[in-house]
């Protein structure tokens, strides 16, 4: 056997929705955070501390991750723009339920921001279990601040890249030729190619 390094694509969720957490603060048209272009999930509100986010959900990793596979690194990059002001307008990676480091886009027009080796929320290290759909999600939050200043909030996408390692081995399905011309013994080793690849969604 031996180890090939290989990384997901960077992969966009299949399901979004708006969770409005404070009312005050509701995404219209949260599908379109599922597609990389600048239509974005828009809400605007002059409620202090409203509070709501676009859920990001099924990503498929589940079937791109070998269960054996070592993660070694996990991207997250988002675009989105909120009106000057706001308290928090920042993209999480959710494990489980238990919330990651907040990833700030605090940009009045429309950017793209990456936050690289992002780290497994709750700590420790990420295992293959954490992408499964019913345990990997993100989240877009947008908080409005404790004044009625009216301000819009926007997200385009949000999108994951996952970089891992695992052993793998290709076997010929013919026999090798020895040096001599003589087809190898039986029990002699197979030679293995080593490859690094690159998973598409």
């Amino acid at each position: 056997m031996h180890t090939t390094v290989s990384a997901t694509s960077f992969k966009l969720a299949t399901a979004a929705s708006n969770v409005t957490v404070v009312a005050g603060l509701t995404f219209a048209n949260p599908g379109n955070t599922l597609v990389e272009d600048d239509t974005v999930a828009s809400g605007t509100t002059t409620t202090k501390n409203a509070e709501a986010y676009v859920l990001l959900e099924n990503f498929g990793f589940g079937l791109l991750i070998p269960s054996t596979a070592t993660i070694n690194q996990v991207n997250l990059r988002h675009r989105g723009a909120r009106t000057a002001g706001a308290s928090d307008h920042s993209a999480y990676i959710y494990r489980a339920g238990t919330a990651g480091a907040a990833s700030a886009n605090a940009n009045t027009a429309l950017t793209t921001v990456t936050a690289n080796s992002y780290a497994r929320p709750g700590g420790g290290t990420w295992v293959p279990d954490d992408f499964s759909d019913a345990n990997f999600k993100v989240r877009l939050r947008s908080l409005q601040p404790n004044n009625t200043t009216s301000r819009t909030y926007q997200w385009a996408w949000g999108e994951v890249q996952v970089v891992f390692t695992f052993e793998d081995s290709v076997e010929f399905p013919y026999p090798e030729w020895d040096p001599g011309g003589e087809l190898s013994p039986p029990g002699a080793p197979v030679r293995i190619i080593t490859t690094s690849i690159i998973i598409a969604a």
